[in-house]
């Protein structure tokens, strides 16, 4: 079993920065950097224009989710997650 610890980091591709600035902000988030937010527990969403050349790619069009990473509780986690993805022993 995987013990998942809940969400490291989003990235949100977004077509005004302002206005998603505010937004996460109105909802108590802590701002780390320019389009770095922080939760209490420490996830990180990350906001970036919808033309930012780094940004993976969209799943849709306009403003979307880009990239969700999972938060593990121990390396072991890791381990059972790679060996299930390999369909390793």
């Amino acid at each position: 079993m995987v013990n998942f610890d809940g969400i490291q980091q989003i990235i949100y591709g977004v077509d005004d920065l302002e206005t998603c600035r505010r937004f996460l902000i109105d909802w108590g988030l802590r701002q780390a950097s320019e389009s770095i937010f922080e939760t209490l527990d420490g996830s990180q969403i990350v906001i970036a224009p919808l033309d930012t050349p780094t940004l993976p790619t969209a799943i849709e069009e306009g403003p979307t989710l880009r990239q969700l990473t999972w938060r593990l509780r121990a390396r072991d986690d890791l381990d059972t997650l790679a060996r299930k993805r390999l369909r390793l022993p």
